[in-house]
């Protein structure tokens, strides 16, 4: 899908159901690096930040996709990973390695 906002979004494909698996580390569950989507917008950088993901009002309600596709996203996702609890309780979130950013 890529960085957004597009003119258009499409469901993206999900691992097939089950084939995901949570690990831990101190204690924490994490997403399986091989099944959690991930991008790196260009237009967020470190010099940035105060004017894009951390600006009061928000930034993600102006780059995500609609509702009707992170939500299927979601249960399929879900699905892959083997959870049946409610999608209510479940963040959502895209795994981006090696990338670390400093909000202050």
């Amino acid at each position: 899908m890529g960085a957004g906002p597009q003119e258009t979004y499409t469901v993206q494909q999900q691992p097939s159901v089950g084939s995901c698996h949570y690990r831990y580390e101190q204690g924490e569950p994490l997403e399986d690096p091989a099944c959690t989507p991930g991008a790196a917008s260009p237009a967020v950088t470190q010099e940035n930040l105060g004017s894009t993901i951390c600006r009061k009002g928000g930034y993600t309600k102006n780059v995500r996709p609609p509702e009707s596709v992170t939500r299927k996203e979601k249960q399929l996702n879900a699905a892959s990973y083997g959870y049946k609890g409610s999608l209510g309780d479940a963040e959502y979130d895209h795994l981006l390695s090696g990338v670390t950013l400093t909000p202050w």
